[in-house]
């Protein structure tokens, strides 16, 4: 039977997948900074916060990827600054490029939430 990964082993390898992964992320997975993904994103925010709040100053994602949340948000005018992390410099390269492309500005910090 193979030795169990350890922790660090595992984190590693999920980072390098998502450097990877992350400039074709969005095309494989649908992710949209249009009309269906503000009208995903804002439906995710109604139903778990029990409708739209009327606007936030600053918002800090953790896991941000490909700026999925952030983007739309900051698109739809929900949020004022948004600072994403993620453990993959990866994805937040191509966050950056998404926000570049659609007129944004957005801080990113790379994390790891489990030592921060």
């Amino acid at each position: 039977m193979p030795e169990a990964l350890t922790a660090e082993q595992i984190r590693d390898a999920n980072t390098r997948y998502h450097d990877v992964a992350a400039e074709s992320y969005d095309s494989k997975w649908g992710i949209d900074f249009g009309r269906s993904g503000h009208d995903q994103v804002t439906g995710k925010l109604r139903k778990a916060l029990d409708g739209l709040p009327e606007r936030y100053a600053r918002s800090l994602e953790i896991g941000a990827g490909t700026g999925y949340f952030s983007l739309n948000m900051l698109r739809a005018g929900l949020i004022g600054e948004a600072t994403c992390s993620d453990i993959s410099p990866g994805m937040l390269e191509t966050l950056q490029a998404n926000a570049r492309r659609l007129g944004l500005q957005v801080r990113t910090e790379p994390a790891d939430a489990e030592r921060r």
